[in-house]
């Protein structure tokens, strides 16, 4: 117990640290994250309000793991916003490879092939959490009663 217990909590401080940074690095970066997204074909009509929105989530993702009453929400989101990005970049990675990264930061050197890797992982390990707390804790509870 205690060992999933510090893994998770590993992982909600990296998911903590990885959507600050990629959401401040979006909002310092707008333009170029905007004109980023201007530049696919799929998402050209959507570029003003992605621009604003995503890393607007990304930090409110953030701050919801950081509060112990919002961290389920945060987790969540989390999870959400993970298996969204792997979904856009498998489908990235079909359609159009040589489009650039509008990830932020030293992120955006990653290749799309690490992007996915790193994405599924991270969503696993949230869908994980996510399982814990809603059946295997709950579970357990319900049958010490």
């Amino acid at each position: 117990m205690k060992f999933y217990n510090a893994i998770f909590e590993i992982a909600r401080l990296l998911m903590i640290l990885l959507f600050v940074y990629t959401g401040i690095s979006k909002l310092i970066g707008y333009y170029l994250f905007y004109e980023q997204l201007t530049n696919i074909p799929l998402l050209q009509n959507l570029a003003t309000p992605l621009s604003i929105a995503v890393p607007g989530i990304e930090l409110v993702t953030a701050i919801a793991l950081v509060f112990k009453k919002w961290e389920i929400t945060g987790w969540w989101l989390s999870a959400l916003l993970l298996s969204i990005f792997a979904l856009y970049i498998a489908i990235m990675m079909l359609f159009a490879p040589s489009l650039p990264c509008s990830c932020g930061g030293i992120i955006s050197s990653l290749s799309w092939q690490q992007h996915l890797w790193i994405n599924i992982s991270l969503a696993i390990i949230c869908w994980s959490k996510l399982y814990r707390h809603y059946f295997i804790l709950k579970f357990s509870m319900h049958t010490r009663e």
